[in-house]
């Protein structure tokens, strides 16, 4: 599995439906790679500063924020260049007669994607929204043709062999150095067979949770509160995908978060959590999705909740599978006719 990937970041994504990682026969190559805080979008020496310091709107100097100017505070409506409040800075003749750069930001209004920009001599704090816009586009034909996995500024690439690689690896390097976009090497890891993304550790033969993170849940106490089992929760139900029936085990659990419900961690919600607990560390290996191979969507329903199995046919005679589905029926839910029920738990496991 080749990769180009940045630190991990805890966040729900579905490598799943990720095809660019899809194929798990032949040898595998990886390589990781971290943007660079500093992403240059325009030529010559301006640059946008990714987290750098802010202009100050009282003496319109860099390096500091407004709160922290030792300079006597502005009057308000003055001009930023000449401090007289009987024009705006647009019309001030002291910066007419200056040469400056401007700052054209255009996002498109309907993919609100990044379409030009041109960096001002000072710096700028863009929002993470934003960059992860902006790098999607750089890669978008990429990202449709299956070659990468784009994560925010994390790039991953997993082909079968070093040929292919080495292509794919090209094209991201030329698109990068296109659009000014650097990468940080010592964040960079190539050519390995496996890596821990996202909370997965992924290699060839699959993924499965992060033994760190498994530790972290199979260490956790008895929660106490209901701000302690909200965690538990919170983190049980990120590796739910690895763990059949996951809505129907944690129904103790999900009934003591209800509305006005009383805190009482009896019995019934502890062999919950032990069982969760012992579920994920026998966690099965779980195949990667892949857009060209057999697959089979297996639903089941009751009054309690819904479940599913997505299973791929990949040349080893037999499914593997991609993922579990489980969740818990609502009132209303609850009392469909069987065959509303079955039809229902198809509906959402395809979503």
């Amino acid at each position: 599995m080749n990769e180009i990937s940045g630190s991990e970041r805890q966040a729900g994504a579905n490598l799943g439906g990720s095809s660019g990682s899809s194929r798990t026969s032949g040898r595998q190559f990886t390589t990781q790679t971290k943007a660079s805080s500093a992403v240059g979008v325009s030529g010559g020496s301006h640059r946008m500063m990714l987290g750098a310091h802010v202009r100050c709107f009282n003496c319109n100097i860099t390096g500091h924020k407004a709160s922290e100017c030792h300079r006597p505070r502005r009057e308000p409506g003055t001009c930023f260049e000449c401090e007289r409040g009987d024009h705006s800075e647009r019309d001030c003749p002291v910066a007419a007669n200056r040469k400056r750069t401007t700052v054209q930001a255009q996002a498109d209004s309907t993919t609100n994607v990044i379409d030009s920009l041109s960096i001002a001599p000072y710096t700028i704090l863009i929002h993470v929204t934003t960059k992860d816009e902006y790098i999607h586009k750089v890669f978008s034909d990429l990202i449709n043709s299956h070659k990468v996995l784009v994560y925010l500024d994390d790039i991953i690439i997993a082909t079968e062999d070093l040929d292919e690689y080495l292509l794919i690896l090209r094209e991201v390097f030329d698109l990068a150095a296109t659009h000014k976009l650097e990468f940080r090497l010592d964040k960079c890891i190539f050519l390995n067979n496996e890596t821990i993304y996202l909370g997965y550790l992924i290699n060839e033969k699959g993924i499965r949770p992060n033994p760190e993170n498994v530790k972290a849940m199979v260490e956790y106490p008895i929660p106490r509160n209901l701000k302690e089992l909200h965690r538990f929760v919170g983190l049980a139900s990120y590796f739910r995908r690895f763990i059949s029936q996951f809505s129907t085990i944690a129904k103790a659990l999900y009934d003591l978060l209800r509305k006005n419900a009383v805190f009482q961690f009896d019995a019934d919600a502890l062999n919950a959590l032990e069982t969760l607990k012992s579920k994920l560390i026998s966690a099965p290996v779980l195949a990667i999705y892949s857009p060209s191979a057999e697959t089979e969507l297996h639903c089941d329903a009751c009054a309690h909740g819904f479940k599913a199995v997505l299973t791929q046919h990949q040349g080893s005679g037999k499914f593997h599978t991609i993922f579990y589905f489980s969740q818990r029926t609502t009132d209303t839910e609850s009392r469909y006719h069987s065959f509303e029920l079955e039809f229902l738990a198809a509906v959402y496991a395809i979503r």
